[in-house]
């Protein structure tokens, strides 16, 4: 902005703050000086201003994704699509890998992304062998979309020394039939998948030993996120969370629990009690909702990333990708959590599971901040914040549910400086 201030107007102003929409923002340096009406902000901004009209387009303040893996993303950036829309089959996902592997050097390795078991056409996982068809030379793996599980080659295992007889390792589980998932089917059910009772996934620390844990973090003023899908983890992580609280108070500790895929409602009166973070993912919802109905059933499974609930109980939760299991689309993520409609079709539970516009929107601005500690700086337009701002071609509380996810992210400020 060359040290000129520098006012904006001329089109829809979202805030996320109070008031929630305004005429102008006024911005200094790296800041947001001010944020009201025209001649407010032409005032604050004295008369060595500079003045930008949006045409129409609207303002937002940046994104905020909560939960999300950069490193991960781009690696697999780097990796051959073999998602539903690439390769909606084990056979083309066997030919698009064979292909690739044919423009390589010799030796070097082969490795896919993005296949879900649910949406191929044979609806399971691929197995080592048809993998050795697309390259019996060399390394050949896929991960499937959820990043929790994957599929490798002969040449793999027999680099690894495993074979039939091969025991599972710690933490994890060799496949040696083809199973249907929650998502990979890693989330913990004690009792056993109502789907298949003989899956139990897998729990990574044993209740006495997480307790300590998080524990000795809340005592030292830490915030914890920890990974938690089934009833039971949730359950696990609330317990923690009310005994740590009992030993050492803290009013505004912040604990989150990632994803909090399927909590039941008293868990969800609880986390409001204690004041829990759930962190969602509603493209998720949109992805795997029927895997999930398939996998736990319709009662708790429609309750998949039950959004609407948290709402009307007062939990004040975030929204997130999980990148690269979800692409970083905060407005597809919105119009997930507005429609709660599944890749396939499927309402995903009853219409009070949903949430309006605007609270997806926050969920994914100062709702997200909030959680990551990072409110006092972004997540909203309002003074003294960071001018991290985004530029859309439409307002999406005003274009049909339907188009919310094509609107375009015309432009991205960063500290009150154009990086996109």
């Amino acid at each position: 902005m060359n040290g000129r201030p520098l006012v904006v107007a001329g089109g829809p102003i979202l805030t996320m703050a109070e008031p929630p929409r305004v005429e102008a923002v006024a911005l200094h340096d790296d800041r947001i000086a001010w944020a009201g009406s025209l001649e407010e902000c032409r005032a604050r901004a004295g008369p060595d201003r500079e003045e930008r009209d949006l045409g129409g387009r609207t303002l937002l303040p940046g994104f905020v994704d909560a939960h999300i893996h950069p490193l991960m993303l781009g690696q697999t950036r780097s990796w051959i699509d073999v998602g539903p829309a690439a390769a909606p089959s084990i056979e083309a996902m066997v030919e698009r890998l064979r292909h690739q592997a044919a423009t390589f050097p010799p030796g070097q390795p082969v490795h896919g992304y993005g296949y879900d078991l649910r949406r191929v056409a044979e609806g399971r996982h691929p197995t080592a062998a048809e993998l050795d068809r697309a390259a019996p030379d060399r390394e050949v793996t896929v991960m499937h979309a959820s990043g929790h599980g994957g599929v490798v080659n002969s040449v793999v295992l027999a680099q690894a020394g495993i074979g039939a007889a091969t025991a599972d390792v710690p933490g994890g589980e060799i496949g040696r039939a083809p199973d249907g998932t929650l998502v990979g089917r890693t989330a913990w059910f004690p009792e056993g998948y109502p789907g298949d009772p003989r899956e139990r996934g897998l729990l990574y620390h044993d209740p006495a030993e997480f307790r300590a844990l998080l524990a000795r973090a809340h005592a030292a003023g830490l915030q914890t996120a920890t990974h938690a899908l089934s009833p039971a983890a949730i359950g696990l992580v609330l317990d923690g969370i009310e005994e740590a609280e009992r030993a050492s108070p803290r009013p505004d500790a912040r604990h989150r629990i990632e994803h909090c895929a399927l909590p039941t409602i008293e868990q969800v009166a609880r986390m409001a009690r204690l004041g829990a973070i759930p962190v969602a993912q509603s493209q998720h919802a949109h992805a795997f909702g029927d895997g999930a109905i398939a996998a736990v059933g319709r009662e708790l499974g429609e309750r998949y990333h039950p959004l609407g609930l948290y709402a009307r109980s007062g939990v004040r939760f975030a929204l997130s990708s999980d990148a690269p299991v979800a692409p970083p689309a905060p407005l597809q993520a919105v119009q997930a959590a507005v429609e709660r409609r599944t890749v396939l079709g499927t309402a995903l539970g009853p219409d009070d599971l949903r949430v309006d516009v605007e609270d997806a929107l926050r969920a994914y601005t100062i709702d997200a901040a909030w959680a990551c500690h990072a409110d006092r700086l972004v997540g909203s337009i309002e003074p003294g914040k960071l001018a991290d701002l985004v530029i859309l071609s439409a307002d999406p509380t005003s274009v049909p549910t339907t188009a919310i996810g094509s609107i375009a992210v015309e432009e991205t400020w960063s500290a009150g400086e154009p990086v996109h």
